[in-house]
């Protein structure tokens, strides 16, 4: 039962594994697509502000003015309307669940034991 739980975890954390690397990947060039595309838009910001510094001081003071005003509402919505006692027992329920799913890490059977019959 024992070499059969190990198998098929040793199996499924290869599969894991080679997803794990593809995801890491995919995240490292969209980091790199990020900061090319940012990198384009400070260098057109630049552009801009040199050519045409009077109306890009007016237009990027009037935008960061609605950016802050937005922000402000964000951060007033994202304010917690529970109390601090019931956020403490939500993470101890979690914290006491993840300990039972520790206990018993073979819970399952095995396909190759099932179709045996």
């Amino acid at each position: 039962m024992l070499a059969n739980c190990n198998t098929l975890l040793a199996s499924r954390y290869v599969t894991a594994s080679k997803e794990l690397k593809k995801h890491i990947s995919f995240l490292i060039e969209l980091k790199k697509d990020l900061e090319i595309i940012f990198r384009r838009i400070r260098f057109l910001k630049m552009k801009l502000s040199q050519q045409y510094s009077e109306a890009f001081s007016a237009a990027s003071s009037s935008v960061f003015n609605v950016l802050d005003e937005e922000e402000e509402q964000e951060e007033k919505e994202k304010l917690p309307t529970k109390p601090a006692t019931e956020a403490n027992t939500a993470s101890t329920a979690n914290a006491s669940s993840s300990g039972s799913r520790e206990s018993s890490p073979c819970s399952f059977t095995s396909p190759s034991t099932s179709d045996t019959g």
